[in-house]
This record gives structure tokens, sequence and C-alpha cells, in this order.
């Protein structure tokens, strides 16, 4: 299959001349020369991920590297997914894209846009957390919180030469500590000899390391990555507290993603952080999943990705300022409040046509968003929605105008509203005559026929 776009560098570039260029090419390191007579190597394993502008459907790494990024029509045309990308030197194995071609094209089809993000399980299946010890965290405890369902079944090994078997009995938490008597790197691993076992703690102080005292906050702010293995069957609440220097994250296909019905902020708090991509068939149990992460460029859900539908999760809170993509998964019940409060910067965002109310936050002072499509599903949109958005444009596809709780759930009007056509315009006398509608009538027009 050609291709007539890639990006080298992290960098995305636009006509290359070989147009015999496969995307097979691209992993083997080909080179290219582009129309402006730059010669660059393909590379599939990314790199300098924040310069690359994201397209209609953008695949990315775990630590937010724009891959490929394509049109709708570009994307639509291909014939195969591109190639994985390679960090073996890493100890991760790339699975593949969270979503296949036949699934990606039927959601872009319907939706326009698409991130899609590769993800990963560890060599040898086990947890690793690489630390790195400064002269502040010499001496203090470094903790590992855990619930493991067989009684010595998981081991943790410091990365020191010290390895302890976990006893704590099998369905409660334990909290594990280790002094390190010197500054430098450790990888921490965590595994399972029998059992399976949570990282985290389920509590308002909860988190993978983290007991709410200064010396653990000193330590955790030494966590710089957390590759998940094969027998972490969940996280919890607040797993990224005080995380502040997390910059990689992979997430396990085994791996449930847990919380609360209150408040779980399951990945708060890790502000280094560029992205999150979720395996395929992930299921979440989290009343919030995201919180006051700046750096977060991508949310990448994967196909199948679901919510319990008694929690009313929510996909992002307050704090991701840069998150520029985010394309919600098709799920079974609607994610509830706070999807985009305060994003900033972002870019492509969709709802897909399961969805039915617009909760409180959804698209709160987001500032500047090119392009809404309001699905015909949606039926309410309650206080708060989308206050203080700025939009370029607004498509409500419904044919009868949603029940607005509250007219604070409108954005502010700034660009065009477009409604469903109807020969005799009874559809936009509706929208504009409609409860708590009237600070978007002047905006209004029809559909383009």
């Amino acid at each position: 299959m050609a291709i007539s776009k890639l990006i080298l560098n992290g960098v995305t570039q636009m006509d290359v001349t070989d147009t015999t260029a496969t995307v097979s090419d691209v992993a083997s390191g080909k080179k290219f020369t582009l129309a402006n007579g730059t010669t660059g190597t393909g590379t599939a394993s990314g790199g300098g991920g924040d310069l690359a502008e994201v397209d209609d459907v953008t695949l990315i790494d775990y630590d937010g590297t724009v891959l490929y990024s394509y049109t709708k029509d570009e994307f639509l045309a291909l014939t195969e997914m591109p190639p994985n990308p390679s960090h073996t030197d890493k100890g991760l194995v790339a699975q593949g894209w969270n979503w296949t071609l036949t699934q990606a094209k039927a959601y872009v089809t319907a939706n326009d846009y698409l991130c899609i993000g590769q993800y990963y399980k560890t060599s040898d299946g086990k947890t690793h957390i690489k630390i790195e010890i400064t002269e502040l965290a010499v001496n203090y405890n470094f903790y590992i919180r855990l619930y493991q369902t067989v009684k010595n079944g998981t081991i943790i090994d410091w990365g020191d030469g010290t390895v302890v078997t976990v006893d704590t009995t099998a369905g409660y938490y334990s909290t594990n500590s280790h002094v390190y008597s010197q500054t430098g790197a450790y990888d921490v691993t965590v595994y399972s000899v029998d059992g399976e076992y949570t990282l985290g703690y389920h509590g308002s102080n909860g988190g993978i390391s983290y007991v709410n005292n200064n010396g653990s906050k000193v330590t955790c702010l030494c966590i710089k990555s957390i590759y998940l293995g094969d027998d972490c069957a969940r996280i919890t609440r607040n797993f990224t507290t005080w995380c502040h220097n997390l910059e990689e994250l992979t997430i396990s296909p085994a791996t449930e993603i847990i919380g609360d019905n209150i408040t779980a902020y399951t990945f708060s708090n890790a502000v280094l952080l560029k992205a999150i991509v979720f395996p395929p068939n992930c299921t979440f149990y989290s009343k919030t999943l995201i919180s006051n992460m700046a750096s977060l460029r991508f949310l990448s859900f994967g196909y199948n990705n679901d919510y319990d539908s008694g929690t009313k999760g929510g996909a992002t809170t307050s704090g991701p300022l840069n998150l520029e993509m985010l394309t919600l998964p098709e799920v079974s019940s609607d994610l509830g409040n706070g999807v985009l409060f305060s994003a900033l910067r972002i870019k492509r965002f969709v709802v897909p046509g399961t969805y039915t109310t617009l909760y409180g936050g959804y698209l709160r002072e987001a500032a500047i968003v090119p392009k809404i499509v309001i699905p015909s599903t949606v039926d309410t949109i309650n206080d708060y929605a989308m206050t203080g958005c700025l939009f370029g444009e607004i498509h409500f596809k419904s044919t009868t105008p949603p029940a607005v709780v509250n007219s604070r759930g409108l954005p502010t009007a700034m660009g065009v509203v477009y409604v469903p056509y109807s020969s005799d315009h009874s559809i936009l006398d509706a929208y504009k005559t409609a409860t708590n509608w009237s600070s978007l009538a002047n905006y209004m027009q029809e559909e383009p026929q």
C-alpha cells in the first residue's frame, strides 16, 4: 500500500515524492526524499511527539509520540494498519493497535475522527516500576501498596538485590516499604507466583506509593515509569497520586481500572505524562478517570472500552490543559461528568452516537473547539455541560432539540450553530424557540443541502 504522508522524527511530512513507499518500508528504515528536497528515514518508533500535528485519525505510541496521522479519506483508503513500533530495549513487547482496521474504519466513517494507540506487555510478564532515588529520597521509605488474592503469592524485587515475599493475608491491602541507602536508578519489579494482585490502595490516601507523609511524597517523586505486568489484575483510585515525575505508563491487557462511585481520580497529578493508551476491551469502574494531568496530550480509548453502568465515570476532569484529541469510546452507558473540563487545546473531540446525555463539565471552559458534533441520540444537556466553551462550529444532529436543564449547559456562542435541515424550516424554528436555547438562536442555521 503506497503512502503519501509520514512522520519523521515526530514531525508530520507531506508530499512524499516516492509514492511507491509502503507502510512496511517505514518500519524497515527506508530512505525517503520529500518534496522540499529533504531526505529522511522512515521510523515506526517515533520520537519528539510534541512537534507533530494531529489529523483526523492519529496513531500514537504509549509515550505520546505521534507515529502516523491521516485525514479521514486517507485512513479509509488504507488496506492494512501501519506496522507496530518497537521498544524491546525497554522490555516492552508491542501487542498491536487498540483498534483493528475494520473496527477503526467503522468508527471513523460514523464519527470522522479517531485517536488510536499502541499497547504493550512487558517481556517477562512482570510489573516494572522504574525509579531514580535522589539525595532527598535516600533513607526514606519507598512504598509499594497492593492487594493479593493468595497469601505469599506476590514477590517484590526492590532492584538493589533485596527480594521479599508479600505475606499479607489474601483479601487485604498491604503497604510494603523499602529504604534505599544510595542514590541511583532502580528497576522495581512486582510479580505473582500464585494468584494475581491489585496495585495501589483503595482509600482516600490511595496510590501505588503514597501513605500521606512527607517522606512518601518525596519517594513518589522518584517514580519515572510504570509498565504494568500480566498478573496486575487491577489498579485503584488515586493510582498516580504524587507521581509528579511519572513520564511513561503502559497498561496491560489484563488490567482493569477500578475506583469508586464518588471520586476515584485513578490517574491524577502525573503532570509530566503525555499520553495514556488503553488496550481494547478494557473495563473501567472509575467515577473520574483523569484529574490534573497538565501535560496530557492524548487519551486513547481502545475498541470496546466500557464503563460499568453504575459508576457514571467521567473520561477527564479539571486540568487536561494540553489535551488535543479525545475520541470517546462507544459505551453501554454515558461517561458522566467532567469529560473535558478546562481542555484548553482540544482540536478533535467525538461524542459517539450511543450517548444520550451531556453531563456537567462535558466541554466546560474548553477554550476554542474547532468543531463539535452532538449526535442525534443526545436528548438531554445538563447544567454546566458546555459552560464557557467557545466553538468554531457546532452541529446538533437531533431533529428534536435536546432538553437543556439550564441555559448554562450550552456553550458560549462564537461560531455557527448547525441544526438539521427541514423544507419548512420547522426544525430550525423549534431549536430557536426551545426552552433555554435563546442564547444560541441568532447563531443558528440549517445544515447545507
